[in-house]
């Protein structure tokens, strides 16, 4: 199965997020859904540009030249796709100006979560494409 076909897809490309779930499809920059989700865009590696998570098959950043894969499940994506529904809710509500701004995404603190990935990011020990192809390039 690949991106087309997956059934759940959470994908921040170059500014746009597309998120796919059988309950629907959320199409949007990251100003939107940060308005619709409550919070920003899950946070990237540096020098990263995208992301594509598909549950149980893909979860990989990339440059836009390289794809660096991620660790398996990836708990802010699934976190996103349980709220599909919250999203395309306050994103209509947000279209048609509706009063009250977004209801936040569930309870659960992604803050916490975030600083977790960022942490193992950053650690020397995990081999990194992405920021090994950088560091090579800005030498």
């Amino acid at each position: 199965m690949g991106e087309r076909d997956a059934t759940s897809l959470v994908k921040f490309f170059d500014g746009e997020v597309l998120i796919r779930s059988p309950s629907g499809q959320y199409v949007d920059n990251f100003a939107g859904f940060e308005l619709d989700a409550g919070r920003p865009v899950p946070p990237m590696p540096a020098g990263a540009i995208g992301r594509v998570y598909i549950p149980g098959e893909k979860h990989s950043v990339t440059d836009g030249v390289h794809a660096s894969p991620r660790r398996l499940p990836w708990a802010p994506g699934d976190l996103i796709l349980s709220n599909v529904p919250l999203l395309l809710q306050n994103q209509a509500a947000r279209i048609a100006g509706q009063p009250g701004g977004p209801t936040p995404l569930n309870a659960l603190r992604l803050s916490a979560l975030d600083a977790l990935f960022d942490e193992r990011a950053t650690q020397p020990n995990v081999p990194n494409p992405i920021r090994e192809y950088i560091d090579e390039r800005d030498k």
